[in-house]
């Protein structure tokens, strides 16, 4: 469950990214889909590399991202 609700965050900051308009009127533009397997992949290496700067900010006192920024 903690995985899709840090996918969900994910999109939720791809969708700040651009209005309706500006995406041609298209919900979906810049939005992962996380149907597809070979993205999955991907966001579970980029979840990899969020926990390890997680961890590393942690350590020397700083405050970590809060969600994981994909593309």
């Amino acid at each position: 469950m903690g995985k899709t609700i840090m996918a969900s965050c994910s999109q939720i900051e791809q969708m700040g990214r651009k209005s309706v308009e500006t995406a041609g009127g298209n919900l979906m533009d810049q939005i992962s889909d996380f149907t597809d397997g070979r993205l999955v992949a991907k966001y579970d290496e980029a979840v990899v590399e969020f926990m390890i700067e997680l961890k590393k900010d942690l350590s020397e006192g700083r405050t970590p991202k809060s969600i994981v920024v994909f593309n």
